[in-house]
Formats: C-alpha cells, sequence, structure tokens
C-alpha cells in the first residue's frame, strides 16, 4: 500500500514538474539574425564595428527589429553578447599567458583598466585574482604566485563562466 502511495504520489510529481511548468520551446531564428549571428564573433574578434545601427544595416532590418529578434533568439540584449564575446576573447589571452593590457587591447576594451572592472563586474573578480602572473606592470612575469581558492575554482570553470553569467 505505502509502495503504490509512493508510486502515485511520484507519478503525480513528474507528471506536474513537465506538464504544467511551462517550457520554452525551440525558438525559431529569423534568416537575417542567424546570418548576423554568424558574422558577430568575426567582427569582434577582427575588432570591426558591431554597433547596433552596423549589425541592423547588414541584416537589412530597422534598429528596433533588430534589437528584439536578436534579444529574441540571442537571449540576451545584443551589448551583454558582444561584452560576452570580448570576455571569452580576453579570457583566451590570459590563458595564453598575454599581459592584461595586451589581452584587453586584442579583446577591444579601451585599456587594461577597462578589461579589469568589466571583470569584477560580470565575474566578481578581478583578472590578476585569476591570472596572477599575467600583470602588465610584473617585474618578472613568468614567476608563480598562489591564488585563492576562489581564483582556483573560477579559472577551472574557464569561458564557460563567462558565458554562463547572466
Amino acid at each position: 500500500m505505502l509502495a503504490q502511495q509512493f508510486t502515485e504520489n511520484s507519478f503525480s510529481a513528474v507528471w506536474a514538474a513537465t506538464e504544467l511548468t511551462p517550457r520554452p520551446g525551440p525558438v525559431r531564428v529569423h534568416p537575417r539574425i542567424h546570418r548576423t549571428l554568424r558574422l558577430i564573433p568575426g567582427r569582434v574578434e577582427a575588432l570591426q564595428d558591431v554597433s547596433l545601427k552596423t549589425l541592423a544595416d547588414l541584416s537589412s532590418l530597422s534598429t528596433s527589429r533588430f534589437m528584439h529578434l536578436f534579444t529574441e533568439a540571442a537571449g540576451v540584449p545584443l551589448r551583454q553578447y558582444i561584452l560576452r564575446l570580448r570576455l571569452q576573447r580576453a579570457w583566451v589571452e590570459l590563458l595564453a599567458g598575454t599581459t592584461v593590457t595586451s589581452a584587453a587591447c586584442s579583446a577591444g576594451f579601451s585599456d587594461a583598466a577597462h578589461l579589469t572592472r568589466t571583470f569584477r563586474r560580470v565575474l566578481g573578480v578581478t583578472p590578476t585574482a585569476l591570472f596572477p602572473r599575467n600583470r602588465s606592470s610584473a617585474a618578472n612575469p613568468t614567476t608563480p604566485r598562489n591564488r585563492t581558492p576562489e581564483a582556483e575554482t573560477l579559472a577551472a570553470l574557464g569561458a564557460l563562466a563567462i558565458v554562463g553569467k547572466n
């Protein structure tokens, strides 16, 4: 009797979780937005213009329609999407051993301070805390320094921490 009640309660819980909770259906991406989504990473990599107006013009949509369709397709607004791509680029540069200043420049940030502020705001930690030997002001950039446990955890997560951050 108890086993039957447990099974019935489990079934109702599973049914409620699967049938009553709203599930987002597959998002149909507008072909022009799809094409633009494929172009953006290359434009960010090449440090080309990725402004709303430019991307809307490339997709032959008005800026307001482009923004609406882009946000629907990507799940985040354009500025956030581009910021995440730039942070990923900086992360890869820092992992390769470049300085914070060099990583900031190659990722499209105005300077190392801008990258540091953005890192702190998005990830809650500075690039030098995650990659201490990559400091531009370090006398010997190859000297290893101890990382905090928090920095080790974030470093282990890699660029996924940037992508998953809301």
